[in-house]
This record gives structure tokens, C-alpha cells and sequence, in this order.
């Protein structure tokens, strides 16, 4: 827990553009003639409100205490999103050691509660026009359900 408040303080306080996964990317390409094994320590991910880690993590093939690979992350993030259930995916990572990071995940949770009007005309007669409405809600108990 005391490290979320750390990272929390840390990225209000910094400024973190230099940490975006392309910036991992251009580190990885510049040492080409070395064989460059990224440790990925933790994944730590911020802005689920409503939803759970774990449907997150289901969806993520890249592991913690693992070695990264840009193109499953890239895939990750694509999986995140085919979800339907954010509107913004952010991946920065966080040096810890050498070659050593912890995966940032920032998230923007879409809205869940979808109003639906209903306009139904019975027997094709104007006189018998039926107003109503319905509300789809999705991500109800934050496992990417609806409702």
C-alpha cells in the first residue's frame, strides 16, 4: 500500500513524458548490438475504480517477474481496449534497478451506465405512441459484466 502512495505522489509532482513505453522502446533499440533483458518487477495499475485487477491482469499476457516483450505489451494494451471498458490505456515504466522496472498501467474507466430510449407505435396508429426507457449497465460488478 505504501508504495501506490509513493507512485501516486510521484506522478502528480513529476513530470513523467520521458517514462512512456516508447521512450522503453528507444532504450531497447539503441543497445541493438547487446542483447537487452528488461526485468519487469511489479505491474502496478491505477484508475480502475469499478473495475478489478484481476479482469486487467487476466487480459495481460506480459507477468510480473518476467522478461518484457515490447510486442505482448503492445498486444496487452490492444486486449485492454478490445474490452470496450476503458477509454484511455497509459503504460509507463518505472527504472527500479538496473534493467529492472515496474510496469505503470493508468487507466480511464469508460461510462457504464447507458440510458436507452424506447419509442414503440402500436397497431401503426400515432394515437398509441409508447415512450419508455431502459438502462444498460456494464462492468456491473467490476468482472467486465452486464447488467
Amino acid at each position: 500500500m505504501p508504495i501506490r502512495i509513493l507512485l501516486i505522489l510521484f506522478f502528480f509532482f513529476t513530470n513523467t513524458s520521458f517514462i512512456k513505453a516508447d521512450w522503453l522502446s528507444d532504450f531497447i533499440n539503441k543497445k541493438e548490438n547487446d542483447t537487452v533483458k528488461i526485468h519487469i518487477d511489479r505491474i502496478v495499475i491505477f484508475g480502475n475504480e469499478v473495475t478489478k485487477d484481476e479482469v486487467i491482469r487476466r487480459e495481460m499476457g506480459t507477468k510480473e517477474n518476467s522478461i518484457l516483450d515490447i510486442e505482448t505489451l503492445k498486444e496487452d494494451i490492444e486486449r485492454l481496449y478490445n474490452l470496450g471498458l476503458f477509454t484511455k490505456i497509459d503504460v509507463m515504466p518505472l527504472p527500479v534497478g538496473e534493467n529492472k522496472f515496474n510496469i505503470v498501467i493508468t487507466v480511464e474507466e469508460s461510462f457504464y451506465l447507458i440510458p436507452i430510449p424506447i419509442l414503440n407505435i402500436k397497431e401503426s396508429d400515432f394515437s398509441k405512441i409508447q415512450v419508455g426507457a431502459n438502462v444498460l449497465w456494464r462492468n456491473f460488478s467490476g468482472m467486465n459484466q452486464t447488467l
